[in-house]
């Protein structure tokens, strides 16, 4: 039998992972960085976007998830 994770359990995981991201980019948006390697902060800018899209993308699909089976 597979197990689930309640609607709340699921809000407060979703909720904590935008929050986890909203730290991340406020901290990346931060003027003032050292930027003694400009290919490495570029190619880790890169990826941050990358990663925040897809976990965009995740939670849209876990939201539409959680809409069908509440509504059945």
């Amino acid at each position: 039998m597979p197990l689930f994770m309640s609607d709340n359990g699921a809000f407060t995981a979703i909720e904590r992972i935008e929050r986890a991201l909203a730290r991340i980019e406020a901290a990346s948006a931060q003027s003032g960085q050292p930027r003694g390697n400009d290919l490495a902060l570029a190619e880790m800018t890169a990826r941050h976007r990358a990663l925040s899209d897809e976990t965009r993308r995740a939670l849209a699909d876990l939201d539409a998830l959680l809409v069908s089976v509440a509504n059945g």
